[in-house]
């Protein structure tokens, strides 16, 4: 299943994480806002370039932590935002120019997984990818 819910031309504005909720902020102009606690890889030409978890990780002592902002920066500095859609259990895709890819997963039974507001319309997740539901019908 696959539902298309985004097609345009944007470029990415904000790229932001909060420590304190561990929630990931994604700003494209003022069409599209996300965000997600929700695990996420990102891809270039269909190898696995970054994944969420490996933020603030520190591997080596002598190396300072990973920061993914600055490296999703430059990943996406010169694209665009071309395609935003649903997959598996509401897995959520976001397509960019040049063959690049973020993919989020639905990775908690118990809250919900990412919110999306595109062009003034927004959308949640539910809870264990259940369904995909306007926030107005709360």
């Amino acid at each position: 299943m696959k539902k298309v819910i985004y097609k345009g031309k944007i470029k990415l504005s904000e790229v932001n994480f909060e420590k304190n909720a561990s929630m990931w902020s994604f700003h494209w102009d003022t069409q599209v806002h996300l965000l997600t606690d929700s695990f996420w890889r990102f891809w270039v030409k269909d190898e696995l370039s970054i994944i969420s978890c490996d933020h603030l990780k520190k591997y080596n002592y002598n190396k300072p932590e990973i920061n993914l902002i600055g490296k999703l920066n430059d990943l996406l500095q010169e694209e665009f935002l071309i395609e935003i859609s649903i997959v598996n259990y509401n897995d959520l895709v976001l397509c960019f120019t040049n063959k690049k890819i973020l993919k989020i997963y639905v990775n908690s039974m118990a809250f919900e997984n990412w919110e999306i507001t595109i062009h003034g319309k927004e959308y949640i997740c539910l809870h264990g990818g259940d369904g995909i539901t306007p926030l107005s019908d709360f």
